[in-house]
């Protein structure tokens, strides 16, 4: 027998490998539906944050030789990572993730040769790609995958479809799988667990009373590590269920309220803020409770490459939604915020209601249609269809359906539901570790699996009525229960206290200190101290109008290497000119794409390697071929940057591409400025790129909209409207 130890294990990625004689059984691969038992097995390697009871929050990665050991069971340990186990002789390991999957865990099992086989686990998509082709292992790309997810017109299902990734050999580890590999008999087993249901099938009144108990307690632990304590209170169920756990403990004092500061909005989100700074206000006040003061700030400037190699090496393809920065704005002091996430796992998530009403107007006899129709209804309504190419649309959709169908006697609503449940939270409430890197210690108490199994004792209608958030309420603190709501009072309840939502947006006295507050906060966090000497080049501050730029280019690259036609690439840009992608996930894919089978490869942390990467994809990003000129042409891309300088007036200059000048007769422009959503001045049309203003007011927030009329051949496009960043005086 000759026993391998792991070929390596660095910061983010660690691979098992065995070889056999013989006569020993071999190369079994195998899944299995099974509780698992951690029982006579100790933690081999460890990567992510924990939050251990009655003690201080770690951050761990693989590479640590310090490694945790945990009192409590695994599946109650909060915080987002993954754990290698193995048993005492080291035959036997298992990979297990969080409870609820925040950590994404990859991983690819690949039989070398004849008794020869390895496990690769990685917290990190690109770093195992990266890995893979330095020990050239097979990276075959997931069409796919990658055409749903560029063709995807849901906000909401952007980051997440299934558990595939762009490479069929890497699989992402699904939130209800845990992986086992026996070293000595070459046998590897994908188990699951029970992940939506009660395998101890407990009632849910004992369901709900343990859930408590376990989130009191991890409030109570996590308080004593600090002086600085937030609750993020909105008007909505969630954050009060959140205050309704401090109230019983009795600490509701200790804890500061934050909320945002609708001032600095407009629009729908200004009157959405608004309703929530009603209600918490209110309930700050009642609850003898302050508002939350900042410290001094400090500003860390980054290399922008190097944010956007981060992302990839982190976030890949379950982080599309995060933007690369060239700097970092943090608090000097850590603090803990306790916030409402989770409270959607068991009230109900509305996009599956969205989504069944949109259905429904489009097809009136919608609820009469047989099950599959309805799901081939619900990928047209997600997917654009012309951004697939044809030949891949079955597979795509079959993929759509495996990822979306869950149990087919339940009704579509429900799976949707539950697709949520499964996928989607991988990223929404997980952002545990990049927090903890800002000093915010975010924790979400409200995330209890006796919560989620509680919920599922009722039917989704019920859920989605509020009946699991208004028991826990009534459990904890019921003078909650009849306070109102950003959107009113309970329904249900006859007995109401305090003031209605419309009373509230008219007690002006009562937001007076909130709004004294927010001032002095804001001179802290607009003003923060630079912790480096690192200055930010001007060339290389990519704004999201040059992402912009970058993410068409590196459309067109796809029809030069003919993965997809002009037709196509339009679509993929009218889906983003209708907010439903982002240029920044465009640019991820593509570069995702690129890892895949390409030189394009990204930082990964490989600590015990050190080898330099290379980072070449910025460098072919390129405007060459006449089909790529042609296609810029009938969509006119945003091919632009812009300048402005703030002196005791605004200088505000358009930079067009000398590209314009080829491809295009004339460019008119138009400026619009604001100021708190109130339209300051106008330039209409004309020849000239360049806006002045002279009327500034000092400790004032502008915007500039600028409008561009392109021309061929006398002909006017549609005018590309465009939106700077603040500018602050």
């Amino acid at each position: 027998m000759n026993l391998l130890n792991p070929v390596i294990k660095t910061a983010d990625l660690i691979t098992l490998g065995c070889k056999l004689i013989s006569e020993e059984k071999k190369n079994i691969i195998g899944s299995e539906f099974s509780n698992y038992s951690t029982e006579n097995y100790s933690v081999f390697a460890f990567s992510g944050l924990i939050y251990p009871i009655n003690s201080q929050p770690k951050l761990y990665n693989f590479s640590d030789c310090s490694l945790p050991s945990f009192s409590e069971d695994l599946d109650d340990l909060k915080g987002q990572w993954v754990t290698v186990l193995a048993n005492e002789k080291r035959s036997m390991f298992k990979i297990i993730a969080d409870y609820f999957g925040f950590q994404s865990v990859f991983y690819r099992y690949d039989i070398i040769d004849e008794g020869h086989s390895q496990l690769s686990v990685s917290t990190s998509y690109n770093s195992l790609i990266e890995y893979s082709k330095k020990n050239l292992l097979s990276c075959t790309f997931n069409e796919e995958q990658f055409y749903l997810a560029m063709g995807a017109t849901n906000v909401h299902l952007r980051t997440a479809f299934s558990t595939q990734s762009f490479c069929r050999e890497i699989k992402l580890l699904g939130v209800d799988e845990i992986l086992s590999f026996d070293i000595l008999k070459d046998i590897f087993t994908v188990h699951k667990k029970e992940f939506i249901s009660d395998s101890e099938e407990r009632s849910y009144e004992e369901l709900i009373s343990i859930g408590v108990k376990k989130a009191k307690k991890d409030i109570s632990s996590l308080a004593n590590f600090y002086e600085d304590k937030r609750i993020f209170l909105s008007g909505g169920r969630d954050s009060r269920m959140v205050l309704a756990l401090l109230s019983s403990l009795g600490i509701e004092s200790d804890f500061t309220t934050a909320m945002g500061n609708p001032q600095s909005l407009s629009g729908l989100a200004k009157r959405v803020v608004e309703k929530d700074l009603y209600v918490s206000t209110y309930l700050a006040n009642e609850f003898g409770m302050k508002y939350s003061k900042f410290s001094e700030h400090l500003r860390l400037n980054l290399d922008f490459e190097k944010s956007l190699e981060r992302i990839l090496s982190h976030g890949a393809q379950f982080a599309w939604t995060i933007a690369p920065s060239n700097r970092v704005t943090l608090p000097a002091h850590s603090y803990l915020a306790l916030r409402g996430g989770g409270g959607e796992l068991f009230r109900a998530h509305d996009t599956s209601k969205e989504a069944i009403a949109e259905l429904q107007t489009k097809y009136p006899d919608f609820n009469a249609l047989d099950f599959d129709t309805q799901v081939d209804a619900l990928f047209n309504l997600y997917i654009n269809v012309k951004t697939i190419p044809s030949n891949y649309v079955v597979r795509c959709k079959e993929l759509f359906t495996e990822s979306f169908v869950f149990d087919r006697e339940f009704s579509l609503e429900q799976n949707i539901d539950w697709h949520f449940d499964y996928y989607r939270n991988r990223v929404h409430f997980g952002h545990y570790i990049s927090s903890f890197s800002k000093n915010e210690l975010a924790f979400h108490p409200l995330m209890q699996k006796e919560f989620l199994y509680a919920a599922n004792h009722h039917n989704i209608d019920d859920r989605r009525n509020g009946k699991i958030c208004y028991d826990i309420i009534e459990k904890l603190n019921p003078e909650l229960n009849r306070i109102t709501f950003d959107n009113g009072h309970w329904s249900h309840i006859d007995i109401k206290f305090g003031p209605t939502l419309e009373e509230l947006s008219k007690d002006t006295e009562l937001y007076k200190e909130y709004y004294q507050v927010q001032v002095k906060n804001s001179a802290l966090a607009n003003k923060p101290v630079d912790i480096n000497k690192y200055e930010i080049d001007p060339e290389q501050n990519i704004s999201r109008y040059k992402i912009y730029n970058l993410a068409i280019n590196i459309l067109l690259e796809l029809v030069f290497e003919r993965k997809y036609t002009v037709n196509h690439i339009e679509q993929i840009i009218k889906n983003i000119h209708s907010g439903k992608a982002s240029p920044v996930e465009v640019l991820l894919k593509y570069i995702d794409y690129k890892n895949a089978f390409e030189e394009y490869n990204t930082s990964c942390d490989l600590l015990s390697v050190n080898m330099p990467v290379n980072r070449k994809y910025l460098d072919y990003l390129n405007l060459e071929s006449p089909e790529k000129l042609l296609s810029i042409k009938k969509e006119c891309f945003k091919n632009l940057d812009y300048t402005f300088v703030v002196a005791e007036s605004l200088y505000f200059k358009v930079n067009l591409s000398s590209k314009f000048d080829e491809l295009f007769d004339k460019v008119e422009y138009a400026f619009y400025l604001h100021e708190n959503g109130k339209v300051l001045d106008k330039c209409w049309y004309g020849k000239n790129s360049e806006y002045r203003y002279n009327n500034l007011d000092k400790g004032k927030r502008y915007v500039v909209h600028f409008f561009l009329k392109i021309f061929v051949d006398d002909k006017a496009f549609n005018s590309i409207i465009v939106r700077s960043d603040f500018i602050n005086t």
